[in-house]
């Protein structure tokens, strides 16, 4: 498969104002976007293409990964960014390390001191309170499940929400370097958005109990149970305590119904294996969650 996808990254590049460059290496990325490695006379960098409906999201990464950063939290510093015909890129410094799931499935003996790692760096931006300037409405989140999930919306804003922390929402193994056994550096920060950190502990929980990457399974289990337990260990000295995990029921359907409303889209694409049948048994669980919650 053509992983540039029919572009020639030196266009973009040169739209940016990248010159002195040496090499160009395409990378495996996300369903959405196209990325490469590349080397200049200057330094190496990552080079994200979107597609031309996704000028809010990449302004959204840029902000939002320049707002963490300033926080403290270790994203790559964004070099330049801009169009490419109707397209926004985005040019940003290459970070050294490997996808946990990369380093997990090569030495699964590192599984739980990685997941462990993982776990506390999430639990680190989520003691984050982000200015209310930088978004001003704290719970667009809650619309991420669509139009017909009106009762569950509610049932959420009376259950007393803790309001104005970083939520990444596609925290998972593949979107987090590490360097041996230590997390170092969050990737892909387009959907991120501000609100209750439960919300987001739930959509990582989703991603690694109903997306069933194929070559994850043998060590997802012991993954996931240490990013859990290093989530809620003591916070790094300096670090406030993140929140509490209690009544995760509401936002644990919330985080199913956005599942499915994100990844079925999906469908047929080259890169994604799950087929309408997985979805089948994701609509059943998450039925079974409501049922249990008295939702409709």
């Amino acid at each position: 498969m053509n992983r540039s996808g029919g572009v020639d990254p030196l266009e973009p590049l040169a739209a940016l104002g990248v010159e002195g460059v040496t090499e160009v290496q395409p990378v495996s990325g996300g369903l959405d976007t196209l990325i490469w490695r590349v080397v200049t006379l200057d330094g190496v960098y990552a080079l994200r293409l979107f597609r031309p409906d996704q000028r809010d999201q990449c302004s959204n990464e840029v902000r939002a990964m320049r707002t963490v950063g300033t926080l403290g939290m270790p994203v790559p510093e964004v070099t330049a960014h801009g169009m490419w015909g109707d397209r926004p890129a985005l040019l940003m410094e290459w970070c050294d390390g490997r996808p946990v799931l990369d380093e997990a499935l090569a030495h699964p003996e590192l599984s739980e001191p990685l997941g462990v790692s993982m776990g506390r760096m999430q639990a680190r931006m989520h003691a984050l309170s982000v200015p209310r300037e930088f978004w001003e409405d704290h719970r667009s989140w809650l619309n991420l499940a669509g139009p017909d999930e009106t009762e569950l919306r509610d049932r959420l804003r009376e259950s007393g929400l803790h309001d104005g922390h970083p939520l990444h929402l596609d925290f998972h193994p593949r979107n987090v370097l590490c360097v041996g056994r230590e997390a170092t550096v969050v990737l892909d920060w387009a959907n991120v958005t501000v609100g209750d950190p439960r919300a987001d502990v739930a959509r990582t929980l989703s991603i690694f109990r109903l997306l069933s990457w194929p070559e994850i399974n043998p060590v997802r289990t012991k993954l996931a149970r240490a990013w859990m337990d290093g989530y809620r260990q003591e916070p790094e000295a300096g670090w406030p305590v993140a929140g509490s995990l209690q009544d995760m029921e509401l936002f644990e359907i919330w985080a199913g119904v956005v599942f499915i409303r994100d990844m079925e889209q999906h469908i047929g694409k080259p890169d994604f294996w799950m087929e309408r049948a997985d979805f089948d048994r994701v609509r059943e669980y998450v039925a079974s969650l409501k049922r249990r919650a008295g939702l409709r």
